[in-house]
């Protein structure tokens, strides 16, 4: 599972979506959320700022909270005891 932000410009998304897609017809294909307007580290609750290498990283409140739900759904559906 991939949980990544539009305007991350660390990992682009669009790499992300490629990787996802030549992965489709694998037996347990990976899945991809894009969050618009997301940056690198979204999951963070700081203000954007712009790292030395020139990257805009920060938080995003609204796709942090879904990105914990998801994650969550994902982790309890795969490890949960049979």
């Amino acid at each position: 599972m991939v949980l990544i932000g539009k305007d991350d410009t660390w990992t682009p998304a669009d790499l992300c979506l490629g990787t996802v897609a030549a992965r489709a017809k694998d037996p347990r294909p990976p899945a991809i959320k894009v969050y618009p307007g997301a940056l690198h580290s979204f999951d963070l609750g700081t203000l954007p700022v712009v790292t030395s290498s020139g990257h805009m990283i920060g938080g995003n409140p609204e796709a942090a909270a879904d990105s914990f739900a998801m994650t969550k759904a994902f982790l309890d559906a795969r490890l949960k005891a049979k």
